[in-house]
């Protein structure tokens, strides 16, 4: 089995790296395929539910987002409230905000940060990005998505966070930050302001840090793992970078 794996995935790199000049660059991207095969996703009702729901307004793929879904799940013991920054159109936040409602942390505050013109402060660490990506939202596609869910209107604060927005969230702790900006500067900005918030045992996810077009993002969160106090990093190889506050 493990020479077969270890074929199947020498073949389906090597058409990739022919099709991306990214991957032609990048030595420490290759495919994985895991020996495991565990897949709890396909049986929990719950979460495909609220996935068909969500599917089209998300570019987060199925096995990241049960990942966000079972994290969600472990935040009602943890103070404070859910965080994402950058959001798109509102499809991982609904998921969360589902999750958070049956578990006990119904009483958690959505809060929504996203510049809804598309991606911000792209530079010399993002060369896949000019900036102005994924502006294809609004404010009104996410509390739309929200209705009918049959969710409460999450709070949205329109800006690049923390630059314009961090100000009116001084006083809040979060127990669970999603953080989906695509490229360095943003991803440093948003955890270093976001950190001294998070709660004891609370966590930040990076939903960029394994992909090879947003290496960026991974460069921010192995230099905030060195340098910010408190914190454990874990990379899953679904492609999220995890920050724990001990």
């Amino acid at each position: 089995m493990k020479v077969g794996l270890r074929v199947a995935t020498e073949a389906i790199d090597l058409g990739r790296r022919a099709a991306t000049s990214e991957r032609r660059g990048s030595k420490d991207h290759h495919t994985v395929i895991p020996e495991a095969t565990y897949s709890p996703w396909r049986t929990d009702t719950g979460f495909d539910q609220i996935l068909r729901r969500v599917a089209p307004n998300t570019l987060v793929d199925h096995m990241r987002l049960y990942e966000l879904w079972m994290l969600a799940g472990q935040v009602a013991q943890l103070d404070g409230d859910y965080l994402e920054v950058g959001v798109w159109r509102g499809g991982s936040a609904a998921l969360v905000a589902t999750r958070l409602r049956s578990t006990g942390a119904a009483d958690r505050a959505i809060v929504l940060c996203d510049t809804f013109t598309g991606v911000a402060l792209a530079g010399e660490f993002d060369p896949s990005y000019e900036g102005g990506e994924h502006a294809d939202t609004s404010v009104e596609i996410v509390t739309s998505l929200f209705d009918s869910c049959g969710l409460p209107a999450p709070e949205i604060e329109v800006g690049i966070f923390p630059r314009d927005t961090m100000h009116v969230l001084e006083h809040r702790t979060f127990a669970f930050v999603h953080i989906d900006v695509d490229v360095y500067d943003s991803a440093i900005e948003a955890t270093r302001a976001v950190w001294p918030h998070v709660s004891h045992g609370g966590f930040v996810v990076f939903d960029d840090y394994g992909i090879v077009t947003t290496q960026g993002v991974r460069r921010a969160v192995d230099e905030l793992a060195d340098s910010l106090p408190g914190c454990l990093r874990i990379h899953n190889l679904n492609g999220h970078g995890i920050l724990i506050k001990r």
